[in-house]
């Protein structure tokens, strides 16, 4: 379905060498705010050019980036249509984000794993289901069986902590978690070659069944916290701030 009227719905712009990233910022502000709404067809490349008031090669850059963001739809022979920003879309963006490690502080990065885990656990308790149970059951299982191997030992952590995540029913929170997760990947291995901290680490984990199983919100958020907030201080990233 085209876009609704025959008005120019785009502002031209005035002059000067981003055009095309500024394209994409108001048409990324129509998308957000409802103006171009999912499904619908967007105008014909020239007229795109016109109203914006730029080139179509200025057009052409911007709705490739725009598609490859996956909020526009190009198909040869059908034009371009609006698409819904996927939670995929936004987990690429800001996995892009994380993984180029530019200026971040991982134990900024450790501390909003903490905040957001926390808060998700005690969701957890409240909402999960029997196979969630199961599951968390079946992970512990295999990272105890690994405990010795440094690498799956922290690929099960970090499966332990999604599945949790998962349980909350949030996979927003589950998706975010992974991804942090991920950023500490290296410490987390360096933290568990220590065969003393892997023992304790284990019976941490295995210690926050005993609040989900009872329900407990709070018991299942503080437990989650302070087991963050230990392994923050073996992780090779700086004291941390007890809160």
């Amino acid at each position: 379905m085209p876009v609704e009227g025959t008005a120019d719905v785009f502002q031209a712009l005035a002059r000067e060498s981003t055009l095309a990233s500024r394209v994409i910022l108001q048409m990324q502000a129509m998308i957000a705010d409802g103006r171009l709404k999912e499904g619908s067809k967007l105008p014909a490349e020239r007229d795109l050019a016109r109203q914006f008031g730029v080139s179509r090669t200025v057009i052409r850059e911007a709705v490739a980036a725009l598609a490859a963001k996956e909020l526009l739809q190009v198909e040869a022979g059908s034009g371009t249509t609006v698409r819904r920003p996927s939670l995929g879309a936004v987990s690429t963006s800001f996995g892009l984000y994380l993984g180029s490690g530019v200026g971040l502080d991982l134990r900024k990065v450790a501390e909003t794993r903490r905040l957001l885990l926390s808060d998700t656990a005690g969701l957890a308790a409240e909402r999960h289901g029997e196979e969630d149970l199961e599951k968390l059951a079946g992970i512990l299982r295999e990272a105890e069986n690994d405990r010795e191997v440094a690498v799956a030992f922290v690929k099960w952590v970090a499966a332990f902590h999604a599945a949790f995540a998962k349980a909350s029913g949030n996979e927003v929170s589950a998706t975010i978690v992974a991804m942090l997760d991920e950023q500490l990947q290296e410490q987390a291995v360096r933290a568990a070659s220590n065969a003393i901290v892997t023992e304790r680490w284990l019976r941490n984990l295995q210690g926050l069944m005993k609040p989900l199983h009872k329900r407990d919100a709070k018991g299942s958020r503080q437990g989650m916290r302070d087991l963050l907030l230990e392994l923050e201080e073996t992780l090779v990233l700086g004291p941390m701030v007890r809160r």
